[in-house]
């Protein structure tokens, strides 16, 4: 699930700290899995695994009563939140952005089996509720869909990595 911050920075600090005590109060900080930087805050480009990733827990980068259309299963459950530091409704995402978002991208879909198709913005599952990724970001998230499985490639990127059972992120 891709998503913008809408904040010119950040980093998962900021992030955390926002999702614990600002209007969410999430207990376990910040809500997505993923960060992708732009030069504000963290490295433009730079991926950093949010402890939700680590610790193999649910995002809250959707309301938990959101369920997938297709399978009917709970999205915040069995979708992976990625978050590319920006506001894509007034800018493009850099291009080292848009470099890591397809190498992590694709290796999520390598690692779980994940359709292209799967590969969605926050205001496809919840339209009417947000803007979210921003119009820049969605733009991008059709390049997904329309190259399908093409790169075929395998990316070590998460070859370290705690992983959750491949079934979980179909």
């Amino acid at each position: 699930m891709l998503h913008h911050s809408a904040t010119p920075g950040g980093n998962v600090r900021a992030f955390d700290a926002w999702h614990r005590s600002g209007a969410r109060h999430f207990a376990l900080g910040m809500a997505y899995h993923f960060v992708i930087g732009n030069g504000h805050g963290m490295a433009d480009g730079e991926i950093v695994a949010g402890s939700r990733w680590r610790l193999q827990q649910q995002g809250a980068h959707i309301a938990a009563r959101l369920r997938d259309p297709e399978t009917g299963a709970n999205l915040a459950a069995t979708s992976i939140g990625v978050c590319l530091v920006g506001n894509f409704e007034h800018a493009s995402p850099t291009q080292a952005q848009r470099a890591s978002l397809r190498r992590l991208v694709r290796a999520l879909q390598q690692r779980y089996g994940i359709s292209a198709a799967r590969v969605r913005g926050h205001s496809d599952v919840h339209p009417g509720h947000t803007a979210c990724p921003g119009r820049a970001l969605r733009a991008i998230e059709r390049e997904f869909t329309r190259e399908g499985a093409q790169d075929t490639q395998r990316d070590p990127f998460l070859a370290a990595s705690t992983v959750c059972p491949a079934s979980t992120y179909h």
